[in-house]
């Protein structure tokens, strides 16, 4: 991988451009992240809130949609090999990012998505002294899945990986990652989102030599691919917190003593009511970041959390080490590509194309295409990882 300072890291700070498209109208009765009571006592979808201008800096000053958004592919070199004992090898690295609305008469665009591959060159903290191992090299990729609004996954999208760094900077090892990444959500969350009544899931990998670890807050998912005789081997690197998608999170929440839902329009959403018993609000993900209103009203308390799982971090099981030159393949999606094609129809989609861009592109395309139709915004981080050896 390259150095700090390499071109490719030119296109990292202001990772989408986007194009708006219409003015933004009343919302439609869909599936969504979450279920709230407006005062007439009508139910309808958080999906349908208004994009916060003022929480994005790209965001269009006339108050229209996110159509879609893209970068460029971006490239990091292998390092010159070090004498060091501990110098680990960096790998090579393109990178392919593309989101799309889902549903534009709904809401505009909620996703978000942040990629830095020298985190720790990038975004090093002022007047720190550096701990850790001599391959100071980190990548860091991450999918914001916003829903009620955009100001938290914005949030997320500007802060978490800074926030990663600081800490990250002054113990970058192997044994401090998971504390490290469990800590940055905990504290991100208390400290800077639980004041956002939108909220957001939250899937993070970070890259340290040959070891790939994951942070998920959410209903989000990361994969890896690699060729194994012949055929492409997918690791999932995370588990799906909602009680569709996980038999933990239910576990979870039972001792939580939450209530989930059984009704027909809010089966498995965690259920929020007000001190009267009344019902609020319900919420699909079980894990992440900001949904203040819901959270403050839910007990008993915590019920929805920000803490992360995945591997490397939770019960997922260890830090996955990618063997041998590669190539590995890194798929980062939000819930609008999971819940809508299924995971062999992924990775057919997938490899009908050869660079990251081309394949971040044709996923969302496909997935909002017939026959799957996700109404939902879809977002994609591919990347294509090699060794030297």
């Amino acid at each position: 991988m390259g150095c700090s300072d390499s071109k490719p890291e030119q296109a990292e700070d202001d990772q989408f451009v986007d194009h708006s498209m219409g003015k933004k109208s009343k919302g439609k009765l869909k599936r969504s992240k979450s279920l709230v009571v407006d005062k007439g006592k009508h139910m309808r979808r958080t999906k349908s809130a208004v994009y916060e201008n003022g929480e994005n800096e790209a965001a269009p000053r006339d108050g229209g949609l996110t159509r879609r958004t893209s970068v460029k592919t971006m490239t990091a070199q292998e390092d010159t090999p070090s004498d060091s004992p501990d110098q680990e090898p960096h790998p090579k690295i393109d990178v392919g990012v593309f989101t799309h609305v889902g549903d534009p008469s709904v809401h505009p665009n909620e996703d978000r998505a942040t990629c830095v591959l020298d985190l720790l060159g990038k975004f090093a903290p002022p007047n720190t002294k550096y701990e850790g191992t001599s391959g100071r090299q980190v990548s860091f990729f991450g999918v914001y899945d916003g829903h009620g609004g955009s100001s938290c996954s914005e949030h997320l999208r500007k802060h978490l990986h800074g926030n990663i760094a600081k800490q990250l900077y002054k113990q970058n090892y192997h044994e401090k990652i998971k504390p490290t990444l469990i800590n940055v959500f905990e504290e991100t969350e208390e400290k800077e989102c639980y004041k956002f009544a939108p909220g957001s899931c939250c899937t993070t990998v970070l890259i340290k030599g040959r070891k790939i670890y994951n942070a998920t807050a959410g209903d989000s998912m990361a994969v890896l691919f690699q060729e194994e005789r012949g055929s492409m081997k997918m690791t999932k690197l995370n588990d799906r917190h909602g009680c569709e998608f996980s038999k933990r999170e239910i576990t979870r929440l039972k001792k939580a003593q939450a209530e989930i839902s059984k009704d027909y329009e809010t089966e498995g959403a965690v259920i929020a009511r007000d001190s009267r018993g009344y019902f609020i609000k319900a919420l699909y993900p079980t894990r992440g970041f900001g949904d203040a209103d819901f959270k403050e009203l839910v007990h008993p308390k915590p019920v929805v959390v920000a803490t992360p799982t995945g591997v490397g971090v939770g019960y997922e099981g260890e830090a996955v080490e990618m063997q041998g030159p590669g190539p590995f393949w890194l798929l980062v999606g939000c819930d609008g590509l999971w819940d809508f094609m299924k995971e062999g129809q992924i990775q057919t989609a997938m490899f009908q194309k050869d660079t990251p861009q081309e394949m971040a592109e044709h996923l969302v395309k496909v997935a909002q295409g017939h026959p799957y139709m996700s109404y939902d915004d879809v977002t994609c981080i591919v990347c294509k990882i090699e060794y030297a050896n």
